[in-house]
């Protein structure tokens, strides 16, 4: 049915006349995954932020804050896959027979789930990035320890943990989740 076209619903022994509507979460040019572009706005990162955005509200205070050794960023857009079965040989394995694969990969094999619009990935930086990791982080990060990649909490979220490099961290976190976090972040820092 197309939006717009008219319909009677059932209920029970009740009927209910209803209208077919374009569905409220479902944007299918994806162009308002972070809102309208924010005007004039200076942030510490070289990438357009939106009004919505968790990181537009995090640029000014981050400034304000004076970044103390720690940088703090959203990624721009990366389409995602979770993977299920045999070993992709890219990705974070998140368990038994499964992984998330992020980035350009060409041609997605078939059986790939986009999981894209799921998650956003924050990015810490700095020397004193895993100082403020470690206050809501329950898993030790020492190197020794952390496996380069983990699930776990970040103030009480859950996030897939992702060390890069010493000091350079990627946060994959539920975009619902995405602002909340930022600003636990910067609390943190």
């Amino acid at each position: 049915m197309a939006p717009g076209a008219r319909l009677t619903a059932v209920s029970g022994e009740a009927a209910h006349p209803v209208t077919v509507v374009e569905p409220v979460f479902y944007d299918p040019g994806n162009a308002r995954r972070d809102g309208e572009p924010l005007a004039g706005a200076r942030v510490p990162w070289d990438r357009e932020v939106r009004a919505e955005s968790p990181a537009a509200a995090f640029a000014a205070r981050f400034e304000a804050a004076g970044g103390a050794g720690v940088r703090l960023r959203e990624v721009p857009f990366e389409p995602m896959w979770e993977v299920r079965g045999a070993d992709p040989g890219v990705g974070l394995r998140l368990g038994p027979s499964w992984w998330l694969v992020s980035g350009n990969v060409g041609t997605v094999p078939p059986g790939w789930v986009d999981v894209s619009g799921q998650r956003t990935i924050l990015e810490l930086s700095g020397p004193a990035a895993e100082d403020v990791l470690i206050t809501g982080c329950p898993i030790d990060l020492h190197p020794d320890v952390f496996p380069g990649h983990a699930q776990t909490l970040l103030g009480k979220t859950a996030v897939i943990l992702e060390r890069r490099a010493p000091g350079l961290y990627r946060i994959y976190v539920r975009s619902s989740f995405t602002r909340y976090l930022a600003e636990w972040l910067l609390d943190a820092i």
